[in-house]
């Protein structure tokens, strides 16, 4: 008998059920494709937001004194990169592959982003600058993520965290740390296009008391869930910059 592939579920898998979505697994994970329909979608991302499960994004963390030495070092394209920046990286050799937006919370603290598919490809990046006071961990099953995209996106999430999300306080392709709605997350706005796009990501065990929380402000605001397709539909014409 043929064994299936085991397919992960985000911390939010029920509370996208009860929404109403239509999921899809890809890239072994089961996520929603659409709550409405993509046309919807679309235009609440244009008009005021989207609220997006991104968890299945593939998260690593390069770690200990000298990672900001040891990344200076390597990554041309982030060479100098600040606290509190952010920069996309090639994901590999092939221009197909999807690029790793890398974040630098702390001198010593790095954080990579990228799809979930990309998940080992963002490890050996960050591995491969690892050194004697340095390690590098794969956070992908630790940590879950939304990302709000719209011009809306930071009003909303100014309803459950006191960090400034504007684009004078975290503009396009930076990175910080703060509270949204007692949880401690990370905040990364990686706009596309003229789009604001501000991701939160946070502890697993925290997906489902964050999402209600920010849906409930997203709402708030005439935003609304979105699933993969809408925000696929969006990336193909307003790309990150």
């Amino acid at each position: 008998m043929k064994m299936s592939t085991p397919v992960g579920l985000t911390a939010m898998h029920h509370l996208h059920l009860a929404l109403g979505a239509v999921m899809t697994a890809r890239d072994g994970w089961r996520r929603p494709a659409v709550y409405s329909t993509v046309e919807q979608e679309v235009a609440s991302i244009r008009g005021a937001a989207g609220l997006s499960d991104i968890s299945p994004d593939a998260k690593a963390a390069l770690r200990g004194s000298g990672a900001g030495d040891l990344v200076d070092g390597a990554f041309g394209e982030a060479l100098g990169l600040r606290v509190g920046r952010c920069a996309l990286l090639p994901g590999s050799d092939s221009p197909s592959r999807a690029p790793v937006l890398l974040a630098r919370l702390t001198r010593d603290e790095m954080m990579g982003f990228a799809e979930p598919a990309e998940r080992g490809n963002v490890l050996d990046l960050l591995a491969g600058r690892a050194g004697p006071r340095s390690h590098a961990l794969d956070l992908t099953s630790a940590l879950a993520g939304v990302v709000v995209t719209g011009p809306a996106a930071a009003s909303a999430l100014s309803a459950v965290s006191g960090l400034d999300t504007s684009p004078a306080g975290l503009p396009n392709m930076s990175c910080a740390q703060g509270e949204a709605a007692g949880v401690h997350a990370i905040f990364v706005r990686a706009d596309l296009g003229e789009l604001p796009g501000i991701r939160l990501y946070f502890g697993r065990e925290y997906g489902e008391h964050l999402w209600e929380a920010l849906l409930d402000a997203c709402r708030d605001h005439g935003a609304a869930p979105v699933g993969l397709e809408a925000l696929a539909r969006v990336r193909t014409t307003e790309p990150m910059r």
